[in-house]
């Protein structure tokens, strides 16, 4: 199969299963173990396609919704590469762009696809709670020396950290299904499964092993991951009895529930904690990997960074009150030109009192612009997030990796918006307390020919006077004079600095009773801009932006299928629930 080709084809399963990889892999049957370390062969018991107890993650995903949008997405591509896919699967003409490709994978619609991400084991569990104790200690820097040298002596006996997912496909015919999976995986199973599955399969150079099994009704995909140390054998002899344990569970097995999809197309749920348990020993295991090709003098200064970044993921999850968040959930729905997003996170003790952060006040919105950024001042100024206060909340997600930012995602969300109050609204002004004296700010864009142009806007409070809304640029407002002041609806340049250095323009509009500062680098541009007030007052922030304008990148191109014209996102607090919306707005 064509590299062009298998890429679009894990294009469309990633589409229908939401945890393939868009770019697959070259993977062939895994070698027979030797005699000795082979495991008692697994009998051709009935497969229980539950998931496993102890879950991390868990999602469910509307088969037939998600099968509508892959055929949508399908019919994006170029038809020559579509057809030739079809040609490489051995599938008839036009299967994949009929509007169910699903069928191709022979797909049930009436049933959901289930997914789920085992976390640490016992054994991981207890080592977590062992090093938790050494690398609190650690600063960036990997000090002090004694932790550090400690947690070199630890990283010896670190266990080996594996964790499992399991995808489950409702289907009408497992044979088929099966069938369109080996060909995916570019190879048949030559006979290396023991009894009971279907086949077992590695990926080169990767920690992953994948195993297929199938009853009547459906096929579960297994994928056995790990933090390889030691030989690639051993590392496949693991990950060989891993797999086989999994499709020996029996019916008795304990299982984690799938989300209730309630109409949705897909449900996610996540734990953070025991998530952000699994990320801190990967990270370990990865400065071991690290270590390996260290000289010894170096060995415990760089085993204490690595596990003070390890240790960012447990600072992510909580604090000594207890977890800024109990549960997450992250939720899909909607149809192609009209998908709805929602992120849910159930405050922890940890969270404190949010409450005074989330009140509601009157903004403005720029008439004519592509995207617009609303900041509440208040809630800039008084948001408090996770990590030691010498420490910036991004360098926190860098240090954790991936796992960081799905433990602390609602704060990610939250301290991605709020970092643009200090460099986007106003700020290159560079007034002392400039943001201060709004209540609130924010930025309009246009983008023409992919260069853009923005007005940033400043709206006073409501007590604030003509004198004080034409002072409130002037570096010192209490010496400000009416020949410096603003005018209403007049364009004057802004001055910052001395020497004063011209930074723009600026335009003061009354909306309503209310006073508000435009200001931008091209004076044109303040000609015909305007603002009218929000129909009803606005939270923390809002966020609203033409979809062309997060598909600029052709690349992405295919999306614009998928996605309403114009989106706006927001959130709120309620009984101690954070939600996040990305909802289609109005196309002004």
């Amino acid at each position: 199969m064509t590299t062009r080709a298998r890429d679009t084809l894990w294009f469309v399963l990633t589409c229908l299963a939401l945890g393939c990889s868009a770019t697959p892999p070259r993977v062939t049957p895994m070698p027979p173990s030797d005699a000795a370390a082979t495991p008692p062969p697994v009998t051709a018991a009935l497969l229980n396609t539950s998931l496993p107890a102890g879950a991390v993650i868990v999602a469910s995903m509307d088969t037939s919704k998600l099968d509508a949008l892959a055929g949508q997405l399908l019919h994006t591509l170029p038809g020559d590469l579509v057809h030739g896919l079809e040609r490489e699967l051995r599938l008839p003409a036009d299967t994949l762009l009929s509007g169910h490709p699903g069928n191709a994978l022979a797909l049930d619609p009436s049933r959901p696809i289930t997914l789920s991400l085992s976390g640490l084991n016992a054994e991981g569990n207890a080592a977590v709670d062992a090093l938790a104790t050494i690398t609190a200690r650690l600063d960036h820097d990997g000090a002090p020396a004694a932790a550090a040298t400690q947690l070199l002596s630890a990283l010896d006996q670190l266990p080996t950290v594996s964790t499992s997912v399991r995808i489950v496909l409702p289907t009408t015919n497992a044979e088929t299904t099966l069938g369109l999976l080996r060909r995916a995986l570019n190879s048949s199973q030559n006979g290396t499964a023991p009894p009971g599955m279907d086949g077992i399969y590695i990926q080169h150079g990767q920690p992953w092993s994948v195993g297929l099994s199938h009853d009547a009704g459906a096929v579960v995909i297994d994928v056995w991951w790990e933090s390889r140390s030691g030989s690639v054998e051993a590392a496949h002899e693991r990950a060989r009895r891993g797999l086989i344990a999994l499709r020996s569970r029996d019916a008795s097995s304990p299982a984690s529930a799938a989300p209730d999809l309630a109409g949705a197309v897909l449900r996610v749920a996540l734990s953070p904690a025991p998530l952000a348990r699994l990320g801190y020993l990967d990270g370990l295991a990865a400065t071991r990997r690290v270590l390996s090709n260290v000289d010894a003098p170096q060995l415990a200064a760089l085993s204490g960074v690595g596990g003070y970044e390890s240790h960012r993921n447990l600072v992510l999850a909580g604090n000594d009150r207890g977890a800024w968040f109990d549960a997450l959930e992250l939720t899909a729905d909607g149809t192609a030109g009209d998908l709805r997003l929602a992120l849910r996170a159930d405050l922890g003790a940890g969270a404190g009192d949010l409450t005074p952060l989330f009140a509601r006040t009157p903004s403005v919105t720029p008439q004519g612009v592509a995207a617009v950024l609303d900041l509440a001042n208040a809630w800039v100024d008084g948001w408090a997030s996770p990590g030691e206060p010498a420490v910036p909340f991004a360098r926190s997600i860098v240090e954790a990796g991936f796992v960081g930012s799905l433990v602390a995602a609602p704060f990610f969300l939250v301290s991605s918006i709020r970092d643009l109050a200090d460099h986007g609204p106003l700020s290159e002004l560079n007034i002392p307390g400039l943001r201060q004296r709004f209540e609130r700010t924010g930025v309009g864009v246009n983008r023409v020919a992919r260069h853009e142009q923005a007005v940033a806007f400043g709206l006073l409070p409501a007590s604030a006077t003509a004198q004080t809304a034409g002072c409130v640029l002037a570096l010192a407002p209490a010496r400000c004079s009416p020949r410096t002041a603003l005018r209403p609806n007049q364009i004057a340049p802004v001055l910052v600095g001395t020497p004063p250095t011209p930074r723009g323009f600026a335009r003061l509009v009354p909306v309503g009773t209310r006073w508000v500062v435009l200001v931008a680098r091209d004076r044109a541009f303040l000609d015909h801009a305007s603002v009218l007030p929000t129909p009803t007052p606005v939270g923390l922030f809002r966020f609203e932006i033409a979809s062309q304008m997060l598909l600029d990148d052709d690349n992405l191109a295919p999306l614009r299928v998928l996605l309403a014209p114009r989106y706006q996102v927001g959130v709120t607090l309620q009984d101690r629930r954070l939600t996040f919306a990305a909802v289609p707005a109005p196309t002004p």
